[in-house]
């Protein structure tokens, strides 16, 4: 049994798990619940959160989200197994056959199936769950998709409470002059997240693998977005990791800036494919500087440049670099939707993005990161003819 200051803080990580749940804005956990709801060819598919007596059902497919008695659900029974649980018929298992779920009162389910959602230290704080008016059963394929979808809902829900609990912590940093908090949030995200991405990154691609060429269309598109879902959050670890590395210290050597420059628009062949861009690489002098985080802040330049292109309009993108009275300014121009003035002072902090952009705010933070490392700066300018932007960062030479 817990103890009672146990049992108080596994009350706050649930009620603060069905916070971050109301609150979040974002599209993935609904993706993923999606996704279970075709995999495992239900009727219902919810995320479960209980707080104050009821159970919070925030997110869901086939139904619409809603609370109800905790007293009255069939969770209750299987808030604290730390493991799938299966129950074929409901009307067979005296503890869920009493529901008002399961007896008419209120729904006729009979069948029930969930799996445990852990806060990052392991308390559970919700159930991923599957509901049917039918009895049946899950073939292992679906019972392993429910486990490997629970454990993303974990990792998305670990991360949204970060994202809110980063502004906080940058301020306390900016108030000793220092960014440990800010740095500390992102090294813990990328490596708690890495395992669980690249677990449900495989069985989403094994799904796919195994999905006959005849199934519905409804089931390719949910599972195409899970697969979109699982690739902006890898995308999200990659730009952690890279801010982390900032924080190593630096390893100086001469690096030829035009060699660095074709190197990155090499490594985002996909992506200037996939947009039709152009992008030209001027001449460039060499400087002394941390080679792998120049190449990381170069990359995050033109990958921003691609991909925050005006609508019907390909992206031409120009790196170059220029001497100045400071050293060398290494610079982004493009041709996109550009940065408004009044915005301009505040996307370099991490997690801020305009409103109507995708991305997760890491991309720029991560520059201004390794140009402060080297003891240069950062900006922002109108692009050529006020159309785009112009970011560019000074290197002390």
């Amino acid at each position: 049994m817990r103890s009672a200051p146990d049992e108080l803080e596994a009350r706050a990580e649930r009620a603060l798990a069905r916070d971050v749940l109301a609150t979040s804005q974002d599209t993935d956990v609904q993706e993923i619940v999606n996704l279970l709801h075709s995999i495992c060819d239900v009727d219902i598919a919810a995320v479960a959160v209980p707080d104050n007596g009821q159970f919070h059902y925030l997110v869901t497919a086939g139904i619409d989200p809603l609370a109800s008695d905790a007293a009255d659900t069939m969770c209750q029974h299987t808030m604290r197994a730390d493991q799938l649980v299966v129950v074929p018929d409901t009307a067979e298992d005296p503890r869920f056959a009493v529901s008002p779920f399961a007896d008419g009162r209120i729904m006729s389910l009979r069948f029930y199936a969930s799996a445990p959602l852990h806060a990052p230290t392991g308390t559970i704080v919700g159930r991923l769950c599957v509901f049917d008016t039918s009895p049946r059963d899950l073939t292992p394929l679906q019972e392993q998709a429910l486990l490997t979808l629970a454990d993303s809902v974990s990792s998305i829900l670990d991360l949204r409470q970060r994202k809110l609990d980063a502004p906080a912590a940058a301020e306390a940093a900016a108030a000793r002059g220092a960014h440990d908090e800010v740095v500390s949030v992102a090294s813990q995200v990328s490596h708690d997240l890495r395992v669980p991405l690249t677990a449900l990154s495989t069985s989403l691609g094994m799904l796919e693998e195994s999905t006959p060429p005849d199934e519905s269309p409804l089931r390719r598109n949910l599972l195409a977005s899970a697969l979109r879902s699982t690739a902006r959050m890898a995308s999200l670890v990659d730009g952690l990791l890279r801010l982390n590395d900032v924080q190593r210290g630096l390893d100086l050597v001469e690096v030829d800036l035009g060699e660095a420059a074709r190197q990155v628009v090499l490594d985002l062949e996909g992506l200037i494919t996939e947009t039709g861009a152009t992008v030209s690489v001027g001449a460039m002098p060499s400087v002394r500087c941390d080679e792998g985080l120049i190449a990381a802040a170069l990359l995050n330049l033109v990958s921003n440049a691609a991909k925050f292109a005006r609508p019907g309009v390909a992206p031409v993108i120009e790196v170059a670099a220029r001497r100045t009275a400071f050293g060398v300014r290494v610079l982004v121009r493009d041709n996109g939707i550009g940065i408004p003035p009044e915005d301009r002072h505040r996307v370099f902090a991490l997690f801020s993005r305009l409103t109507h952009t995708p991305g997760h705010g890491i991309g720029l933070t991560t520059v201004a990161r390794v140009a402060e490392a080297h003891g240069g700066m950062v900006g922002i300018d109108d692009g050529p003819s006020g159309v785009g932007s112009e970011i560019w960062f000074e290197l002390p030479a």
